[in-house]
């Protein structure tokens, strides 16, 4: 080569960008491709926390009634306890009936991984089923009915007059009276009009 001569430098290809373009297109083509067929792993997604759950059939159980207690579990295999002993036990659900003393009780539900109670209060039963004695609210008498080994609320007679109504009456089969209806809307004894006189 003749002193003084350079070497000229080879001019870069102006098309070889172009060819980089069907690449990145056929690149981008397939990650949507396996994204859709999941190949790719989706964004972790929190999942509903595994509990048990215990119900009693009665809100005010009462001493010597039959209870039920149904617990819900998804947690899997789980056991149902009573005052610490083992009454039932499930996969998903358990159900256990028992019969209860007046006082304090725990029901627990336990598994590998969950666990859950419910306390609750056995009432003494103070009278039977059906039966019904007197009671009254303001001066006013009712009754009180047991349902569930309790008596009720006061329930007030139904009212059969407006207060100072009037009505005639007997006294005796000769005599005549009238009464007065009171503020408990019930008519009061019978009592002799002024003036009237024996038979």
């Amino acid at each position: 080569m003749a002193a003084g001569m350079q070497k000229k430098k080879a001019a870069p290809d102006a098309w070889a960008p172009w060819l980089l373009l069907p690449l990145a297109a056929a690149v981008a083509l397939a990650a949507c491709f396996l994204a859709g067929s999941g190949f790719f792993p989706q964004p972790w997604q929190k999942q509903d926390a595994a509990s048990i759950e215990i119900v009693l059939d009665t809100p005010f159980p009462v001493e010597g009634a039959n209870l039920t207690a149904s617990a819900f579990s998804s947690c899997g295999s789980f056991s149902l306890y009573l005052d610490g002993n083992m009454i039932a036990g499930g996969q998903a659900r358990a159900d256990a009936t028992f019969v209860a003393k007046a006082g304090a009780h725990r029901l627990e539900a336990r598994s590998e991984g969950c666990a859950s109670s419910l306390a609750f209060e056995v009432r003494k039963r103070e009278c039977e089923d059906g039966a019904v004695k007197n009671c009254s609210i303001g001066g006013c008498g009712g009754l009180q009915e047991c349902a569930n080994g309790a008596y009720g609320g006061c329930v007030l007679q139904k009212r059969a007059c407006a207060e100072g109504d009037m009505v005639g009456c007997n006294l005796d089969g000769c005599q005549f009276g009238y009464s007065i209806c009171n503020s408990c809307g019930q008519f009061g004894p019978c009592a002799p009009k002024p003036g009237n006189g024996s038979c």
